[in-house]
């Protein structure tokens, strides 16, 4: 009976060496999890379903950008050919009535060109992928073609607000329109590498 019990030893330490390091790995993953939702091409037709595609965020802050410290984040749709950066900063520009700035780039896909981005929507900040949201205090513009800015509210009870639903967030939903018509929402978490930056870099664009 000592064979088998030294087997059943060993497959419960491989077991639990496993677990373990599946778990680190969650903890400490660089990129986290985002979802690009299509709405269907025809609304005519309900029974049409939603085109899910998984893709990842990655979060950053910039100590020295370009236009002074900003919380970053780059996406990668795998299979749409879509690139999105969404980078955050304080507002310095005293022509425009902002507190922040949120800059959305994003790029036109030359094998997809159904999905080249035409507008956006206001950012939702959430609990959980499927909760329901509240936008930002903001409005958006479109500054050139596939770049857009939403500036959020300069007075100062709707920056707090902002501002601490930026901290406490755990989600966000940016509603996004192709140049076709066609619909889509980003979802993406901050997860614990977002929640750092976050940490960090709230405060710095506080100031």
């Amino acid at each position: 009976m000592a064979f088998p019990i030294r087997v059943l030893l060993i497959a419960l330490c491989v077991s639990s060496i496993g677990f373990v390091w599946s778990q680190w790995a969650v903890l400490f993953r660089v990129t986290q999890a985002a979802l690009l939702s299509e709405q269907p091409d025809d609304p005519a037709h309900p029974g049409s379903t939603v085109n899910r595609i998984d893709g990842s965020v990655v979060w950053g802050f910039a100590a020295d950008g370009p236009n002074g410290p900003e919380l970053v984040a780059n996406f990668d749709i795998p299979g749409t050919g879509a690139k999105i950066r969404l980078s955050m900063r304080k507002n310095d520009d005293s022509a425009i009535e902002a507190s922040h700035v949120i800059e959305v780039v994003t790029s036109s896909p030359r094998d997809f060109p159904d999905r080249a981005v035409g507008d956006i929507g206001r950012l939702v900040v959430k609990v959980g992928p499927e909760a329901e949201g509240v936008p930002l205090i903001s409005e958006v513009a479109k500054i050139s073609d596939g770049v857009f800015w939403i500036g959020l509210s300069a007075v100062p009870s709707d920056t707090n607000v902002n501002l601490r639903l930026l901290a406490l967030g755990a989600f966000f939903d940016l509603p996004l329109t192709y140049k076709s018509g066609q619909h889509a929402t980003l979802t993406f978490e901050k997860g614990r590498t977002g929640v750092a930056v976050f940490e960090d870099a709230l405060p710095v664009l506080q100031r």
